[in-house]
């Protein structure tokens, strides 16, 4: 399976900079580049952290077949799935779409499942192939937006104070250790994590 985000994540980021300026109280933008990264680098520790969205995105999953291994429904790996946009499968050298009178989406909270409605069925070929399939959907934020702006600022401050005392101490095993260290003391000690807690999923 592969999966791949189509959203851009600074479109679609809960902070712009605009809102962490006022917070930093800075008055021009020299810094500007700077803080954006961090504000990036913030949201992307919010959805690792929490397992949820902390913006609405879009994504493509490509698999082998409609079916798992063990002939369970069509998983979706992701929490918060807002809706399906189409369901493709790979034939005749194109992709085809699979009507929307075939499947419908089963949402739950952690994990949500593409499925057969009743009475249909997919697609399938004399030859018993199985072909390429492509699903399009939407993860919307499963953060509330108060909360991932908060924590957001908050992770954002901290890194901003501590831009100029991170030491590249590097490992062999995480050239960019000093850096994610920096990132994750920043998240525990501002609060973001406190905020966040309440709403993590377990990984799954």
């Amino acid at each position: 399976m592969l999966l791949t985000r189509q959203t851009s994540p600074a479109v679609a980021s809960p902070v712009l900079w605009a809102d962490a300026a006022a917070h930093l109280r800075l008055s021009d933008t020299i810094e500007q580049t700077l803080v954006e990264g961090l504000i990036e680098a913030a949201t992307l520790y919010a959805e690792a952290y929490t397992h949820r969205a902390a913006r609405a995105n879009v994504w493509v999953m490509l698999r082998e077949e409609f079916y798992e291994a063990d002939g369970a429904d069509m998983t979706l790996p992701l929490a918060d799935v807002a809706s399906v946009t189409t369901v493709e499968r790979f034939y005749g050298n194109a992709w085809v779409a699979v009507p929307s009178t075939v499947w419908q989406l089963k949402r739950s909270l952690s994990r949500s499942s593409v499925v057969e409605k009743t009475g249909s069925a997919w697609p399938t070929e004399w030859d018993d192939v199985a072909y390429p399939v492509r699903v399009t959907f939407v993860q919307a934020a499963g953060v509330p937006a108060g909360v991932l702006r908060a924590g957001i600022l908050k992770h954002v401050a901290a890194l901003y104070a501590d831009r100029g005392d991170a030491e590249p101490v590097l490992t062999g095993a995480s050239p960019d250790g000093w850096t994610r260290t920096l990132n994750v003391d920043a998240a525990k000690q501002s609060g973001a994590e406190a905020l966040y807690a309440p709403f993590a999923l377990q990984r799954f």
